[in-house]
């Protein structure tokens, strides 16, 4: 969903980090048969259109707006929130 947010805002230059070299694995080397294939197939052919998106390891103690979304997260009710700019929330 981020990635569809990113494009339909018109972000052009994107740097996506997770903390998961797994996830990074897959979306580079997935095929048909793994289980997760459908979504996985939308990531990149989300990434793969007409933008500079980048992929990057980042560990998790050192990634402060993953750190405030968890946090966030356990305060926030089921379902989809969208948040503009986690950023200017952060108390550094």
């Amino acid at each position: 969903m981020g990635l569809q947010r990113a494009w339909d805002e018109g972000i052009r230059k994107l740097e996506v980090q997770t903390d998961s070299n797994t996830t990074l694995e897959l979306i580079q080397t997935t095929t048909a048969q793994h289980p997760h294939y459908t979504i996985v197939s939308r990531i990149r052919s989300l990434v793969e259109k007409d933008w500079q998106v980048t992929t990057k390891h980042i560990f998790k103690e050192g990634n402060a707006v993953a750190d405030f979304l968890t946090s966030l997260g356990h305060e926030c009710e089921l379902g989809k929130d969208v948040i503009s700019h986690p950023c200017l929330k952060l108390n550094y």
